[in-house]
């Protein structure tokens, strides 16, 4: 059985590369997503869209040729990575604009919804509910550290400290 899919919300949702940052040997591109009146910042490199990528081409058929292509030399020259910046950008905008009512869970992830957008928000709650859901209505058993009697739910208190078993 399949975690339950909540419909998103109809708030515009943009997408920019800000910037990059060169961490280690390898750069870091900077994304601003703005959905609705909420922003925050992702980072990724290129190996993490590679990945997002290769999954959506399977998952949803993206075409192959939507990725710009990886590059081995001077991957880290300011003239590829300017220009690799924009393609970037275009890809993620063109991935948004290809699903404007329903944004599949491994773009959602990458773009962090799941933490800042409100449906992203429900979604990875309801998913959890689903997953977990019966182990949050199992009563407790909680001793008390001071008396040693146990209580379920910590109904009653001998002022003594409690923990769960």
């Amino acid at each position: 059985m399949d975690a339950p899919h909540l419909p998103e919300h109809s708030a515009e949702k943009r997408v920019r590369i800000v910037g990059s940052e060169l961490v280690e040997n390898y750069t870091v591109y900077i994304i601003e997503v703005n959905v609705g009146d909420h922003r925050w910042t992702v980072k990724h490199r290129y190996s993490d869209f590679h990945d997002l990528h290769e999954k959506l081409t399977v998952e949803k058929k993206i075409d192959k040729h939507l990725l710009p292509p990886k590059k081995i030399i001077g991957k880290n020259s300011k003239s590829l990575v300017e220009k690799r910046q924009k393609e970037l950008e275009v890809y993620l905008q063109t991935l948004l604009s290809r699903f404007p009512a329903s944004t599949p869970k491994v773009l959602s992830n990458f773009l962090l919804f799941h933490l800042y957008e409100i449906n992203g928000i429900a979604v990875a709650l309801a998913e959890e509910l689903f997953h977990k859901g019966v182990l949050l209505f199992i009563p407790r058993v909680i001793k008390c550290l001071k008396c040693t009697a146990f209580n379920v739910l910590a109904d009653k208190q001998c002022n003594g400290l409690y923990y769960v078993m």
